[in-house]
């Protein structure tokens, strides 16, 4: 899966017990929605999904990243489901193994050459995440 979104918060910098460090980075995702019936797009209501950083990537994260920076992120989804503190079951999204990229918002909005069709590259500020020791996990 790969998006933009914004950063919902900034990350904070945890430390496992075993001395890993680990920071989960809150993206809400807009998505474009259907026309309406004047033939306009409406956006639908944005989604939440967390991307889970461990060690020198959650370092750079809570280094690089604040709320309201936006991203690109690529990455495989898990789905957890929960139990909500009303009872009922819920469902939230999860990147892991992937990456997170600080987007300059200029470059983003600025109008794309002929060359250019497609969104504009993410720049600086690089984290990726990497394949996690089930032992390194605080829970």
């Amino acid at each position: 899966m790969q998006f933009f979104g914004n950063v919902g918060r900034d990350p904070e910098l945890r430390t496992t017990m075993s001395g890993k460090m680990v920071t989960e980075v809150a993206v809400a995702v807009k998505q474009r929605g259907k026309k309406d019936e004047n033939g306009n797009w409406v956006d639908q209501p944005a989604f939440w999904t967390r991307v889970e950083l461990w060690n020198r990537q959650a370092e750079n994260a809570a280094d690089t990243l604040r709320k309201g920076d936006r991203v690109y992120v690529t990455g495989n989804v898990e789905q957890e489901v929960f139990t909500k503190r009303d009872g009922t079951q819920g469902t939230s999204l999860r990147i892991v193994y992937g990456s997170i990229e600080k987007v300059d918002r200029e470059q983003q909005t600025s109008a794309p050459s002929p060359q250019q069709t497609q969104a504009p590259a993410p720049q600086p500020a690089r984290v990726v995440v990497t394949t996690v020791d089930g032992d390194d996990i605080p829970f």
